[in-house]
């Protein structure tokens, strides 16, 4: 894997063989990429049965530690977002009144907006109850 990383690497920085003539901006871009991808490809299926490198032996502590983190940080904007929704449900069913209603959605949606911001920095997020009802 490591070895892959370095060709794509490598493919990456060196500028292309011969630039297209007829074609410019990003479609040179994308059909660039588009070959270097498949050149890669290629060679991945060509070298599927090679033994993985050396020090290619069991994935390192950090990377899954960053895996928990991320999927800890998704599991809690996941419950920002459930509870964004359902205080949305209820200002509907509560509240008759428009500016009302548009006053409790725009606290809802800044309690929303900073906690989000929270849990992508790491912090808890302040709780829902301190957005009025």
């Amino acid at each position: 894997m490591r070895r892959l990383e370095e060709r794509v690497a490598a493919l990456e920085s060196r500028p292309p063989a011969a630039p297209p003539a007829q074609t410019k901006g990003a479609t040179a871009d994308v059909i660039a990429l588009e070959e270097r991808l498949a050149a890669v490809e290629q060679r991945l299926m060509a070298g599927e049965g090679e033994a993985p490198a050396a020090g290619a032996g069991a994935p390192a502590a950090a990377p899954d530690a960053r895996l928990d983190e991320r999927r800890g940080r998704r599991e809690r904007l996941r419950d920002v977002t459930n509870q964004y929704r359902d205080r949305l449900a209820a200002i509907r069913q509560e509240t008759n009144d428009p500016l009302a209603r548009q006053q409790a959605v725009r606290e809802a949606l800044q309690w929303y907006r900073d906690s989000r911001r929270a849990v992508l920095a790491g912090e808890e997020p302040e709780p829902l109850d301190s957005v009025r009802r």
